[in-house]
C-alpha cells in the first residue's frame, strides 16, 4: 500500500497556470508515492516509490483506493498497487532499481568499434545512472532498438532526461570500444 498526493482534476504549474490533468493522463497521472506496507523484501515502508502511470487508475477501477479525512478536513490518499508496476524506490539517497529495470541516460553515438557485427549496437548505447542488478553506475550498455522509455520528471529521480530500460533488452556491455555480449536470464 502506498500513500500519494491526488493530482486528479487540475494542477497548478510553478508559473501559476492551471492544467486540466484529464488530458494526457500519461503525463499528469500520479507516478510517485510513499510505501506504507509491503510484502516485498526490496521495498520497505517509508521508501519513496515511482510506479507506472496507470497504477492509480487501475487501483481506482478495482476499488483499491482509499481516502481518509482528518479532523481538519484534509484528505489523504492511499492505494494498493501491484509491486510489478513499481519501477524504483528511494531509500535515503539510494535509488533501488526494481522489477528488472535499470535507470540510464542516452549518450551520443560513438563509432569506436571496428567489428561489423558491433555496429548495430552503436546507435543503442546508454550510460547506467544508478547501480541495478549486475550493472554499475557509469557502465555503458548496448540494447535492442527502441527499448528506452522516458521517466517522467519527479522529485524522487529529479527533473532530468533519464530512461528506464528492461534488463531483458540489454544485449551487451561496452568497455573501451569493445562489446561484451551478455545473457540476461530472469
Amino acid at each position: 500500500m502506498i500513500s500519494y498526493e491526488n493530482t486528479e482534476g487540475e494542477m497548478q504549474t510553478k508559473g501559476g497556470l492551471y492544467v486540466d490533468t484529464s488530458f494526457a493522463k500519461e503525463r499528469y497521472s500520479q507516478i510517485q508515492g510513499v510505501c506504507l506496507e509491503t510484502n516485498s523484501e526490496e521495498v520497505l515502508p517509508g521508501d519513496e516509490v515511482v510506479f507506472h502511470y496507470l497504477a492509480i487508475l487501475n487501483a481506482k477501477n478495482e476499488g483499491s483506493v482509499f481516502v481518509e479525512v482528518d479532523r481538519f478536513g484534509k484528505k489523504s490518499y492511499k492505494a494498493i498497487i501491484p509491486k510489478d508496476l513499481v519501477f524504483f524506490a528511494k531509500r535515503g539517497e539510494r535509488i533501488i532499481c526494481l522489477n528488472g529495470y535499470v535507470v540510464c541516460k542516452a549518450i551520443p553515438e560513438k563509432n569506436e568499434t571496428s567489428l561489423e557485427l558491433a555496429k548495430s549496437f552503436v546507435k543503442n548505447q546508454f550510460e547506467v545512472v544508478y547501480d541495478g542488478y549486475e550493472f554499475k553506475k557509469g557502465q555503458v550498455i548496448a540494447t535492442r532498438p527502441d527499448c528506452d522509455i522516458p521517466i517522467a520528471a519527479n522529485p524522487i529521480i529529479g527533473d532530468t532526461n533519464l530512461l528506464r530500460i528492461s534488463r531483458n533488452d540489454i544485449m551487451a556491455i561496452v568497455e573501451s570500444g569493445f562489446i561484451r555480449p551478455i545473457c540476461v536470464t530472469e
